[in-house]
């Protein structure tokens, strides 16, 4: 299992999008909230609640150890 520290929950983000083959303007529909919404989330311009951390695992389909760091993230 290969191992990534990542810095910002942008780069998680995109980063585990790209291992699954999700296309990133297609993230916001799965996640359920609006392209520029999903964008001040992974920039850090609006703070993630549970429930949205619990939308972008559901999403990009996170393992545990994979909703341990993007919750770090947070």
């Amino acid at each position: 299992m290969q191992t990534n520290s990542y810095l910002t929950i942008h780069d998680f983000i995109t980063g585990k999008a790209a291992q699954r083959k999700i296309k990133l303007r297609s993230l916001p529909r799965l996640c359920g909230y609006s392209r520029s919404t999903v964008y001040r989330y992974m920039k850090g311009i609006t703070p993630i609640h549970p429930e949205v951390e619990e939308q972008f695992a559901r999403a990009l389909a996170l393992d545990e150890a994979e909703c341990a760091e993007l919750h770090r993230l947070i």
